[in-house]
């Protein structure tokens, strides 16, 4: 009974730790995505995903 309380509390601190580090990483990422050319970046990188998926579903032969 003692490993599984102590095995749940390393959980939950790892489980913390993890979000707060999300948490970080999205507020730099809400300060760069606030400039427009990060936008913009953003946008064609995002356009150039979705043509490689209809290139490669035109090349299926299914």
């Amino acid at each position: 009974m003692a490993r599984l309380v102590v095995a749940i509390g390393i959980y939950c601190v790892a489980l913390l730790v993890i979000h707060a580090m999300y948490a970080g990483a999205a507020a730099r990422a809400r300060r760069w995505l606030m400039k427009p050319s990060a936008t913009r970046l953003l946008s064609r990188l995002s356009a150039v995903v979705f043509l490689g998926f209809g290139v490669g579903m035109l090349t299926l032969n299914l």
